[in-house]
């Protein structure tokens, strides 16, 4: 990992705190974008937070699943 962007990581778990923002979970954390960069979404302070992986997981399945619904939906499948 990059010095830059380990110093991000040590500033987001200073402001979210050792937990996840979901369950506040204390074991498996990751650095999540809430908007995704696959997206759109930037590696930012502001777009970035503390979830754990099986909040990470959900929060994937359910961008997946979304993004099926809108591909299907916009070929009138």
């Amino acid at each position: 990992m990059s010095r830059t962007k380990q110093l991000w990581r040590e500033k987001i778990i200073k402001r979210d705190g050792r937990f996840c923002k979901n369950c506040k979970a204390v074991d498996n954390l990751t650095l999540e974008h809430k908007i995704p960069e696959c997206i759109g979404g930037e590696y930012s302070y502001e777009n970035l937070i503390i979830l754990c992986l099986k909040c990470n997981m959900k929060k994937y399945k359910e961008l997946v699943k979304e993004a099926l619904e809108y591909y299907f939906k916009s070929r009138n499948i």
